[in-house]
């Protein structure tokens, strides 16, 4: 008979052995870091240099005095990395750093202050405050204005708004940026002076600042600014306009984009993207210009704004001379979705430019736009010499879901030497449906490790069975392949089962941003009302496109209570959620403010409850 040994045994054995290897690599972390600020006292510079980088990599305490100490070596470089270091030290190295303020060296003092402005905690901000005011060096004073708008410390409003009218260029710049940090509308009134200053720099940041304010009085001045004699400071002046994205502005942005200073007509489709479906008809105007980076952006924000309005100038765009161009376009009409694109996407299947990435864009996109007419040349281009361009292929007509598909799938598909095509074809054959692709896809589930996934959404999907479907759900949890977790996502928002619900909010958490994308679209789907509340924190995910998704479909959901946190989104950092949260507020609400916070929140305010 088998016999375990009793807990308390085990206890004594297995916990000294942990704890003696914690001991071990605390030791050896310890014996790491004295080498390290032994070396910040080597005669090689690159030696401390490298001494210097690694114990900011370390990010140890006891690093803090010995790198403040190597402020003050004889290499630049050292200093330099010494500084960096301190700014990614964290709290530990407030309090040090803020006596360093105090020392009669300036150029300790301006990378004291820098080192603060990265670390970002307020209890430096009233010692800030003091170097702005009354520092005798004019770089330390700048650096400190710069350090209080990294701070975001409204506390530093007042003493910034003076420093605006200070003698020193470098300072009133740096005081009109660090305002526009902390976004605060009192700083309007000066910074619309600032806009007017000799200086150049000081007009550029009052430019910036005031377009990261999105104070609507701005919008007269900053028109007048887009004739600035500095090129910088126009383009500035055309971006801080499309923050605010007043309507007042759209003639004058539009006449940019024709300008022959590419840059500037650059910053005007930048600016135009923020201002919604009105901004459609110049940006399509855009589209015949020669620098393809400029064509690429105003396409991209075509897309975004979905507007039918600009598929005819798109299908002309899809002849462009430049590839970049023309898979940009094939993508931006599957974003609209018109069937007009049908036809001209069908062309494009044969277009070999760049190894195939415009015929693999042009495929994609007539799965999504799902219509029956692209079936034929999709089989054709099943048979492509490129895998990437068969698996496209096989994707794209499981969205179609022509059943004349299933068995050139079968035949040409499961069998593919590429195991990519495989698990697609196993996909495409699952979204298809219907009897005649459940024996095939046993078969793959049995045999084929690349298509098991693909076949095991296919057997829960078509015949609901049990075992696939906790494999998809165990997939979902796939340590070593965010692709295919994202994937798992993907599928169990087509099955379209309630249990997924949970772990699909767990899967909200993942450290990989298209797999929380593909969550929140999989949560729309499924989870309905219980979807909401996941989906109103994910507005606040450090990934913008995760919000952007996030946006989108609390705007599907319908729900009114989404109102207020939607509002809130209008102030996002990211355009494109400004967009979709604006989108999703005209949807849930059938009122249309387009991106105006302040309209938005006092409609709320007159109507909440309603």
């Amino acid at each position: 008979m088998r016999r375990t040994l009793p807990l308390a045994l085990l206890v004594l054995i297995l916990f000294p052995l942990s704890g003696a290897k914690a001991q071990d690599k605390q030791k050896e972390k310890v014996e790491k870091i004295q080498k390290l600020i032994k070396d910040l006292k080597d005669k090689d510079w690159r030696v401390r240099q490298s001494a210097a980088a690694d114990l900011g990599y370390i990010g140890d305490k006891r690093g803090v005095k010995p790198l403040i100490e190597a402020l003050r070596d004889s290499n630049e470089t050292v200093r330099s990395r010494a500084e960096m270091s301190l700014g990614s030290l964290g709290r530990p190295a407030v309090g040090p750093l803020i006596e360093v303020l105090k020392d009669e060296n300036k150029d300790l003092r301006r990378r004291a202050v820098w080192a603060l402005g990265e670390i970002g905690d307020k209890e430096a901000g009233k010692p800030l405050i003091g170097l702005l005011q009354n520092d005798k060096d004019s770089e330390v004073r700048a650096r400190a204005a710069e350090a209080l708008g990294k701070m975001h410390d409204s506390n530093a409003v007042e003493p910034l708004l003076e420093a605006l009218k200070d003698k020193n260029a470098g300072i009133r710049a740096n005081s009109a940026e660090a305002l526009g940090e902390i976004e605060n509308k009192k700083a309007t009134e000066s910074l619309l002076k600032a806009l007017e200053d000799k200086e150049f720099t000081v007009r550029l940041g009052a430019a910036e600042a005031l377009g990261k304010i999105r104070d609507t009085r701005a919008v007269e001045p900053l028109i007048k600014a887009l004739d600035d004699k500095v090129s910088s400071v126009r383009c500035h002046a055309a971006l801080a306009l499309g923050e605010i994205g007043d309507a007042r502005a759209l003639k004058h942005l539009s006449r940019i984009l024709k300008s022959r200073e590419s840059q500037f007509a650059h910053a005007a489709v930048i600016a135009l993207e923020n201002m919604g479906e009105c901004a459609a008809e110049p940006l399509a105007g855009v589209l015949g210009r020669k620098e393809c980076y400029i064509v690429v952006r105003a396409i991209c924000a075509l897309a975004e704004m979905r507007s039918k309005k600009s598929v005819e100038p798109l299908l002309k765009t899809l002849k462009h001379q430049h590839s970049d161009v023309r898979e940009t376009t094939a993508w931006a009409l599957g974003e609209i979705g018109d069937k007009r694109a049908v036809g001209p996407l069908m062309e494009a299947l044969e277009d070999n430019a760049a190894h195939s990435r415009v015929s693999r864009a042009a495929a994609e996109v007539l799965g999504k736009i799902g219509d029956a007419r692209a079936v034929k040349p999709l089989l054709d281009l099943l048979k492509n010499e490129e895998s990437d361009a068969r698996s496209t292929a096989a994707k794209a007509l499981g969205e179609i879901g022509d059943e004349i598909a299933i068995e050139p799938l079968i035949v040409w598909g499961l069998k593919d030497k590429d195991d990519g095509l495989r698990g697609s074809a196993a996909y495409a054959l699952a979204k298809i449906g219907g009897k005649k692709v459940v024996d095939p896809l046993r078969q793959v589930w049995k045999e084929d490790r690349a298509g098991r996934l693909g076949a095991a959404f296919g057997l829960a999907k078509v015949v609901g069975d049990a075992d696939a479907f906790q494999f998809v759900l165990d997939t979902l949890k796939d340590k070593d392949n965010e692709y295919l977790r994202s994937a798992a996502a993907e599928a169990l928002a087509e099955i379209g089962d309630e249990k997924a619900v949970e772990p699909l909010v767990e899967t909200l958490k993942d450290w990989y941003p298209l797999v929380r994308i593909s969550a929140v679209e999989a949560l729309g789907k499924i989870a309905g009302e219980k979807a909401v509340e996941p989906l109103i924190r994910m507005l606040k995910d450090e990934e913008s496109l995760v919000r952007h998704a996030a946006a989108e479909v609390l705007g599907n959901l319908g729900d009114k209570g989404t109102a207020k946190p939607l509002i809130h989104a209008l102030e996002d950092s990211d355009w494109q959620v400004r967009i979709s949260a604006a989108r999703a507020l005209k949807k849930i609400t059938k009122q249309d403010f387009g991106r105006d916070y302040d309209k938005w929140k006092a409609w709320y305010e007159k109507n909440e409850g309603k």
